[in-house]
């Protein structure tokens, strides 16, 4: 996850800028996560025009070699997932879910969002999150953390998140090294 301040096309430039290249002739998924995707100061809501044009900027540039399995959104925190397309066949079911956690206990500023894959018959789940910021606020990160586990995809026929074969939990998760 990258977090991206600056305004205009800039950003979505800036966030390209290499990223493309890095993937290698092998790699046949890519998974991006933003858990603060900003442009001109405020934050991506749940049905934005600019949640659309990250999505459709990336799709732009992987090419039609590739296609989007997964795009998920709750407010700043966006799950997007692509696959080549020769190998969109072998992914199924796709489930996903969101969950908020911040204002109030269920505000979308923090929380999560989680997608559910079966690809070539191995169970995969991938999380992005959110959690509380500065360095005082561990217990209540932890809490947090605990409350995505047990509460993304429960409404599903997938497995709990914990029953996948493969997690992969990304974002913000706001843990910080105490170096004194």
């Amino acid at each position: 996850a990258q977090k991206v301040h600056r305004s205009g096309k800039g950003a979505l430039q800036g966030l390209k800028k290499g990223w493309k290249e890095s993937l290698g002739a092998a790699a046949s998924g890519v998974k991006a996560g933003w858990s603060e995707a900003k442009r001109s100061g405020a934050p991506i809501s749940v049905q934005s025009e600019k949640g659309e044009e990250w999505r459709r900027s990336i799709t732009r540039d992987l090419g039609q070699e590739w296609v989007e399995v997964v795009c998920r959104q709750m407010v700043g925190i966006m799950l997007l997932i692509f696959c080549k397309t020769a190998h969109r066949k072998t992914i199924v079911p796709v489930w996903c879910s969101s969950t908020g956690l911040g204002f109030m206990g269920g505000g979308g500023n923090k929380g999560g969002v989680a997608a559910s894959l079966m690809i070539h018959g191995l169970h995969v789940c991938v999380v992005c999150s959110h959690l509380a910021a500065h360095q005082n606020e561990v217990e209540q990160r932890n809490q947090q953390y605990h409350a995505l586990a047990s509460r993304l995809l429960d409404d599903s026929s997938s497995p709990h998140i914990f029953g996948h074969d493969c997690v992969i939990w990304l974002g913000d998760l706001n843990y910080r090294l105490d170096l004194s």
